[in-house]
């Protein structure tokens, strides 16, 4: 058994905490959005950024693990093993989930009572919360990378093989590539 696929699971785990993670936090973004009268439009933009990148994570941990699954010993696989990339993945889903923590607990210490209060302490806060969005859009390119790569191997695998793509495998395809690319 490879490398790659004993190394998977762990790092498959730390895409899908990473998503979860993500997912939570913008529903607290989208619940402060409501909140906050002045900056309800910026909240709810952050909120709407860390969803979709939520999504497309989940997404990728999907097509990573049947890549790995379904082709153990293809050249993107191997690549992947050799190079240790499935580490390096878990390395940066726990690094952008510690992010995403910090910056939970700074939309925690911006709520109040008063929208007008929160407005001032977001306005204090916002560029620390910020600068999160290049690291997630940085993250998310890398897998958004791994995935298309994973899928034109898969696709010549078949093309070389002579199996066509079933009617139910091409709709799941156009789905996940609608993920990467809306």
């Amino acid at each position: 058994m490879t490398e790659a696929i004993l190394a998977a699971p762990a790092a498959i785990a730390a895409l899908l905490q990473l998503a979860e993670f993500g997912t939570s936090i913008a529903s607290a973004l989208y619940s402060a959005a409501r909140s906050a009268a002045a900056a309800e439009r910026e909240l709810e933009s952050l909120a709407h950024r860390i969803q979709l990148f939520s999504t497309s994570v989940r997404a990728a941990r999907e097509a990573l693990k049947r890549h790995c699954t379904e082709y153990p010993t293809s050249p993107v696989v191997l690549f992947i093993e050799h190079h240790r990339v499935l580490r390096d993945v878990k390395r940066g889903s726990r690094f952008i989930r510690r992010r995403l923590g910090e910056s939970e607990d700074k939309l925690e210490a911006i709520y109040s009572s008063s929208a007008l209060w929160m407005s001032i302490k977001w306005t204090l806060q916002r560029s620390s919360i910020l600068e999160l969005l290049p690291e997630l859009d940085g993250f998310q390119a890398n897998l958004n990378l791994l995935v298309s790569v994973a899928t034109l191997e898969a696709l010549n695998l078949r093309k070389e093989t002579g199996k066509d793509l079933s009617e139910e495998e091409r709709i799941n395809l156009e789905d996940e590539w609608y993920v990467f690319c809306p």
